[in-house]
C-alpha cells in the first residue's frame, strides 16, 4: 500500500489518499496527528507527506504523533517521501496555517544514526526523539527547490550558500526517509 498523505486535492495514482478535511474527496478521512490510523502495522510501501506535516499542531504531540504511526503502518524499508515549505520563504510565512517549520534537521532527529552521530561523552546534541518514541528514520535524500527568481545558470552551491543568510532562495525542502526496522 502506498499512502498519500494530507492528500487535499492533490491525488497521486496508486495511492490511498487520507485527508482530515471531509469536503476532500479521499480514501480516509482521520487527524494524522491525532486519531489512531486505520492500517494494519507494517502495511505500507511508500508514504507521501507533501506539504501536510508544517500543518499538524499546535504543540509538539500531533507531529510526535503523526511520525510513530507512520512508523508502526510501514514496512521494513519502508520509503517515505516529505516535501514541506522553506520556513524562510514567503510561503511558509503568509500561511496563517503552518504550525511549525520542518527542516532536515527536525527529520534528523528522528534518526537513530543521526542522533548517534551528535552523541558526544554520553550526551545527545540533538534530542533524540528517535529514541524517545521508539522510531527510526534513516535520511536518504535531500534536494531544495529554488526559487523561480533565480535562473538555471546560478549555481547551486551559491544559493545552498544563500540560503543560510537570506529569505526566499529556497521554495521548498524535498526530504526522502527510509524506515529502519528489525526483522524478526
Amino acid at each position: 500500500m502506498k499512502l498519500n498523505l494530507g492528500c487535499g486535492f492533490k491525488h497521486v495514482p496508486g495511492y490511498t489518499t487520507v485527508d482530515s478535511n471531509p469536503a476532500v474527496p479521499a480514501d480516509y478521512h482521520f487527524d494524522i496527528g491525532k486519531d489512531t490510523w486505520p492500517f494494519a502495522d507494517n502495511s505500507a510501501d511508500e508514504v507521501l507527506a507533501s506539504h501536510v506535516l508544517e500543518h499538524l499542531g499546535p504543540g509538539p504531540e500531533p507531529l510526535f504523533h503523526c511520525m510513530q504511526e507512520m512508523y508502526r503502518v510501514c514496512k521494513p524499508g519502508a520509503v517515505v517521501l516529505v516535501v514541506v515549505p522553506h520556513p524562510r520563504h514567503d510561503f511558509f510565512l503568509h500561511d496563517p496555517t503552518h504550525m511549525r517549520p520542518i527542516t532536515p534537521g527536525t527529520l534528523a532527529m528522528f534518526s537513530r544514526k543521526a542522533v548517534d552521530q551528535w552523541k558526544v561523552d554520553g550526551v545527545y546534541g540533538i534530542t533524540p526523539f528517535a529514541y524517545y518514541l521508539g522510531v527510526d528514520f534513516k535520511l536518504t535524500k535531500l534536494d531544495y527547490r529554488f526559487d523561480a527568481r533565480f535562473g538555471r545558470d546560478t549555481p547551486v552551491e551559491e544559493l545552498i550558500r544563500r540560503e543560510r543568510s537570506e529569505n526566499n532562495v529556497v521554495t521548498e525542502y524535498i526530504i526522502g526517509l527510509q524506515v529502519v526496522k528489525n526483522v524478526a
